[in-house]
């Protein structure tokens, strides 16, 4: 055990609780052989009770039945002071009953008298593994944040210069904005940058997706409801949109919204006011709206699908993102940083990525564009056991056909063919292989080059 205790930052604190002197010394004597590892012991309930609150130990190892204090108690009192602490109960009297109780307490698990020292340390490896896996968990969150926080824009392309520039132009204005593109172009990636570069930053940025939530939800999801408005609505809920004051509201796929909603979110826009459904009072808000669509604003205002008032009231500065295929220049710098942010989440160390697979990235049009990108990037690692990733797996490369491409078959109830045919075809299909190299044909048939030449000539 000596190895895991050695990850911890720390000694290992184990608070030993029995009445019985024996119990600890012999427990005692199998510890201190162990290093990193910090035990008190004691057969007083109260004197055991301080020790937690002074030193928060992390297990508490104790007898169920004592004479001034049960381990159920201390169970019960240890969990109101850290909940964090692990507690083992030993006990004498085992049954089925006292094992449920002491578990729907928050007992770790627990020990049947007399028990072997092996039994004591399984459970102490057991606890000790779950808190270097929540201490690498930590290490890897704040690794994450810390990613998430200095993310930038990526791109260095002309295209994507552009709308950098655009950035540092309206990022401070609170106009709305209308961001269009392909899916999986990072659309509310950009919105996202647009609100932590402006003036706004500090407060809110609240995503609402109008295809996921039914369109008869939808506005009580951005607008918010009273109590008793309608069937379930047994308490009153502050809306996506006040969520946002004076931060920004990003409506993602903004052209899912219903005619009807749109009509009021017009409204909205133009008062700068809301009420809540069910509701008459009206909340004056100051929220910048960005929105975002896949889809042809344009074309379903003509053909009646989109309001075009509220149309010209999102589009004040139009943005289109554009297609990674219109940006192949890029995929280096976003597969780099992809990789770090891949494999931070999988527990990974980074992998370098071989110069010929990064050719394949570029030379691949990517319909799925960056969220595509990001997808391959994911599968090709979970399935690489080195250091550098040496191969990219697309969709397809997952499954192979049950017949590939260049296989041979034939119809052997066919009387036209005959055994000198066949082999004539498998010396031809050999020859294909090499091309045309006699001599590495005939050995892939495991046939010597004359006979090799006289199938062929047949």
């Amino acid at each position: 055990m000596e190895n895991i205790l050695s990850k911890l930052d720390e000694p290992l604190r184990i608070l030993v609780l029995d009445d019985d002197k024996a119990i600890i010394d012999t427990i005692s004597l199998f510890l201190e052989n162990e290093d990193h590892i910090d035990m008190f012991a004691t057969q007083d309930g109260q004197e055991a009770l301080s020790y937690v609150k002074k030193k928060s130990p992390h297990v508490v190892l104790t007898d169920l039945k004592m004479p001034d204090i049960t381990g159920l108690e201390i169970l019960k009192s240890v969990k109101k002071i850290d909940k964090e602490i692990e507690v083992v109960i030993m006990t004498a009297h085992a049954s089925t009953q006292s094992a449920i109780e002491t578990m729907k307490e928050g007992a770790y698990d627990y020990l049947i008298k007399p028990f072997k020292m092996i039994e004591l340390k399984s459970i102490l490896h057991k606890i000790v593994h779950a808190q270097v896996l929540e201490k690498k968990n930590i290490i890897l969150e704040k690794k994450l944040s810390k990613y998430e926080k200095s993310r930038k824009f990526i791109g260095s392309s002309e295209k994507m210069r552009k709308i950098k520039d655009l950035i540092d132009v309206v990022a401070d204005n609170n106009t709305s904005m209308l961001i269009t593109g392909e899916s999986g172009t990072g659309k509310s990636m950009l919105a996202e940058e647009i609100h932590i570069k402006s003036n706004r930053a500090k407060y809110p940025f609240v995503t609402i997706e109008c295809a996921s939530i039914p369109k008869d939800l939808l506005e009580s999801e951005l607008f918010g409801y009273e109590k008793g408005s309608f069937t379930g609505a047994e308490t009153q809920k502050i809306g996506k949109m006040e969520k946002a004051q004076k931060g920004t509201l990003f409506l993602d796929e903004i052209g899912d919204m219903s005619l009807a909603l749109q009509a009021k979110m017009l409204r909205v826009l133009q008062e700068r006011e809301l009420c809540r459904v069910g509701g008459t009072e009206h909340i004056s808000i100051d929220v910048r709206i960005i929105a975002a669509t896949n889809k042809n604003l344009s074309a379903m205002v003509a053909e009646g699908g989109f309001r075009e008032d509220l149309f010209y009231r999102l589009s004040v500065i139009p943005v289109v993102m554009p297609a990674l295929r219109e940006r192949l220049e890029d995929i280096p710098e976003l597969t780099e940083i992809l990789m770090k942010k891949i494999c931070l989440r999988l527990g990974r160390d980074i992998l370098k990525v071989d110069k010929d697979v990064l050719k394949k990235l570029m030379e691949y049009e990517w319909p799925g564009n960056v969220r595509q990108l990001e997808n391959v990037l994911e599968r090709t690692i979970i399935f690489e056991h080195g250091d550098t990733l040496n191969n990219i797996m697309f969709e397809d490369d997952l499954y192979e056909d049950d017949e590939p491409e260049d296989s041979i078959t034939f119809d052997i109830m066919n009387e036209q063919l005959t055994l000198t045919a066949i082999e004539k075809t498998l010396a031809e299909k050999a020859l294909e292989k090499t091309n045309g190299d006699h001599k590495k044909a005939a050995s892939i048939l495991g046939v010597d080059p004359d006979k090799f030449n006289s199938l062929i000539s047949g």
